[in-house]
């Protein structure tokens, strides 16, 4: 019973990581099930899906074929879309019964490769992990089928310097308007966006991604990326989403030193007084918030995730894997105002706490979309500067 939720929703699981990672790019994706995992991306885990073409199909697994295995059906029916929809690649895509029963997606992959002439992957995500597990999944497979190798990683001159690759952006975690803002911040402060991994993705930025100078990862699963990248291409990695006008002044600030000592960074705050605010999402994204609010406003604030904590990467993030752990960090009396998504704010008791909503996909989904707030820069500011008064002023505090 420890498990069990009575008020929010199941965030989004592996297979929807995959998926949203993958979304941009001209690829066939089979999301192996009986249809509601698949209308489960499509309905709530993918804002980009409605008014789309996009290639996301089910593969129609039926208890027949649970039993006595029909393989050469799903391969029949993937052989007709290729021909039909002509994709750059194929990915067959893992639920909860392909896991139970044991499907061998690997396998499978190489079954797909061989009838169709594509690359195809195969993902066993089963439902049960979270979005940055899946998504992480889907960025290593793509990088190392077709990201180029940058010959002499470790030699600057076989890199563009001033340009930098956006590691982990999916709809999950930040939004669209977020990702546009981030990119006109980057390039009106003089960095090229090389790739940006995963909204937005190209063929043809794909294969470059090893070319950056630097990557600046956002989320959990753009850290994990970068750590791969590091070793890979030799690429440093920026640790920090720049919301707030002084964060996103030191994240230049390690942009480019980053690129001149090819040592990694990450955004932190620096110790402080008893924390006065608890901001909860993902990592990375709580990490950076606590940050900006310490150094744009003097304001001490703890980090939590909701996701599982990123090894060696913040040692004072509060990790909540239950809901229990959220209601009793969010009322427990030690916060006076609660960062987090709308659903999660929702569980605070007035009489303890004031609460800024920002609304997070793969939490709330479509539910809570009103909340998406601009969180780059100077915007970030703004929006602390407009919700704090009147979080104050209705404070028991």
């Amino acid at each position: 019973m420890a498990e069990f939720c009575m008020y929010l929703p199941p965030f989004a699981p592996d297979y929807s990581g995959v998926c949203s990672a993958l979304f941009d790019l001209n690829g066939l994706i089979v999301i192996h099930d009986a249809a509601g995992c698949t209308g489960n991306y499509t309905g709530f885990d993918e804002p980009r899906w409605f008014g789309s073409q996009k290639a996301v199909f089910c593969s129609g697994l039926r208890e027949t074929d649970a039993i006595l295995g029909n393989e050469e059906k799903f391969i029949r029916r993937i052989q007709s879309a290729v021909q039909e929809l002509h994709p750059d690649f194929i990915a067959f895509v893992g639920s909860p019964v392909p896991m139970v029963i044991g499907t061998d997606f690997d396998g499978l992959a190489r079954e797909i490769e061989a009838a169709t002439g594509l690359p195809a992957f195969g993902f066993a995500t089963n439902g049960l992990e979270y979005y940055n597990t899946g998504a992480h999944m889907a960025g290593k497979a793509l990088l190392e089928r077709f990201a180029k190798d940058v010959k002499d990683a470790q030699n600057a001159s076989n890199k563009k310097r001033r340009s930098v690759n956006i590691l982990g952006a999916t709809p999950l975690d930040i939004s669209a308007e977020n990702i546009s803002a981030l990119t006109r911040f980057l390039t009106e402060n003089g960095w090229e966006v090389n790739a940006c991994l995963y909204m937005g993705l190209t063929a043809g930025s794909l294969q470059q991604a090893g070319c950056a100078g630097v990557n600046l990862a956002i989320s959990q699963t753009g850290a994990r990326t970068g750590h791969e990248m590091r070793e890979r291409f030799g690429t440093p990695c920026v640790t920090g989403l720049p919301c707030g006008e002084e964060n996103a002044r030191e994240v230049l600030t390690l942009l480019e030193r980053a690129a001149q000592s090819g040592e990694n960074a990450t955004i932190a705050a620096c110790a402080g007084a008893t924390p006065e605010y608890l901001v909860i999402g993902d990592e990375v994204y709580a990490q950076s918030v606590k940050c900006a609010l310490q150094s744009g406003f003097g304001i001490n604030a703890d980090a939590a995730t909701l996701f599982g904590r990123e090894p060696g990467l913040y040692s004072d993030t509060i990790d909540l894997p239950k809901e229990q752990d959220i209601l009793d960090a969010v009322n427990g009396g030690r916060y006076s105002l609660v960062i987090a998504d709308p659903l999660i704010c929702e569980l605070v008791d007035p009489r303890t706490a004031s609460t800024i909503p920002i609304a997070q996909y793969g939490v709330s989904s479509k539910l809570r979309t009103q909340y998406n707030r601009a969180l780059i820069a100077h915007e970030f500011n703004a929006l602390i500067g407009k919700e704090r008064p009147t979080c104050l002023k209705e404070s028991v505090f």
